[in-house]
């Protein structure tokens, strides 16, 4: 497992035995669990729903997954003006993909992406020329949607498939110099994922949030 600020010593014991003391603490560990946002998930959609057939894009049966909590943990949030967003995306025979960001229903942020020739985990960022605000929305957090959808017919467009997640930004959190364990005790999902993969400590954050599935699956380059 790698760890940060940390140093391995080796010493010689009595029996002439090496062995090796691990000095410091990692940077996230399984007992640090990540902590529920604390705002609720919204009770419906409003703005596009999930749709597709996964037998038409996929040549095995799987899904495709975004990388976030159950709704026990609470609306998924970033301290970040432009957050990245996670996927699994199964081999797939898609013509394309498409990402998309909604601020209340109205598209944001779109771009084309070329498909996957192997299964793996998808970093979605939105660019510095989009940016998320924190402000309340008739009393209730901002909240976006962003969308990812496997494009498998471009000439019928019911056999698309897409998922979708949550985000409202936080305010008055500056998330320069935070690590992922940080962020995982502010209850920031979005941050703390991508702080976790840049540490290699991303298959201890995922376990503890229940997708232990995707601990051992690779980043897509």
């Amino acid at each position: 497992m790698p760890y940060s600020r940390t140093q391995l010593i080796s010493l010689t014991c009595i029996l002439g035995l090496e062995i090796t003391v691990l000095v410091g603490k990692p940077s996230f560990t399984l007992a640090q669990a990540f902590k529920p946002s604390g705002i609720p998930v919204p009770p419906r959609r409003v703005f596009l729903p999930p749709r597709g057939d996964f037998g038409e894009c996929f040549p095995a049966e799987t899904e495709l997954t975004p990388l976030i909590p159950g709704t026990n943990f609470g609306m998924p949030v970033t301290a970040s003006a432009h957050p990245t967003f996670f996927v699994y995306v199964p081999e797939t025979n898609a013509s394309y993909l498409e990402f998309a960001l909604y601020d209340s229903g109205k598209e944001v942020y779109f771009t084309e992406l070329e498909p996957n020739s192997q299964a793996g985990i998808l970093r979605l960022p939105i660019p510095e020329t989009v940016s998320l605000e924190t402000r309340q929305l008739n009393g209730e957090p901002k909240v976006y949607e962003w969308t990812l959808t496997l494009v498998c017919d471009p000439a019928d467009a019911t056999k698309d498939v897409s998922v979708s997640g949550w985000v409202h930004r936080l305010p008055n959190i500056n998330p320069d110099g935070k690590t992922a364990a940080d962020f995982a005790d502010l209850g920031v999902w979005y941050d703390a994922l991508d702080a976790a993969y840049a540490e290699q400590t991303a298959p201890i954050l995922l376990d503890s949030v229940g997708l232990e599935e995707f601990t051992q699956v690779p980043l897509l380059e």
